[in-house]
């Protein structure tokens, strides 16, 4: 549990930081850090927020090994499902 918290905490800090060095949007936005499926948090978070979009970064896996982890993969599956509008962003 300790380590889970301490992810938690650094997660949060780092959309805190990354938020403060980029333009700010003109809705409020909520962080939240869920520890499961991407997928299925994702979409969850989205339908308990009621949620107007989702924002998904991507970026491409370093090794080819991961593949089967791509962030696309997980995309798609928020892009089919959701109940909202969902933007992907690749860096």
């Amino acid at each position: 549990m300790q380590a889970r918290n301490s992810a938690h905490s650094a997660n949060i800090k780092r959309l805190i930081e990354w938020m403060s060095q980029n333009p700010q949007p003109a809705v409020e936005s909520e962080f939240l850090v869920e520890f499961g499926s991407p997928s299925e948090r994702i979409l969850q978070a989205a339908n308990d927020l009621k949620a107007d979009v989702i924002i998904l970064g991507l970026h491409r896996p370093i090794h080819i090994g991961t593949a089967s982890h791509m962030p696309w993969a997980t995309a798609y599956e928020v892009a089919r499902t959701a109940g909202c509008s969902v933007l992907t962003i690749r860096n």
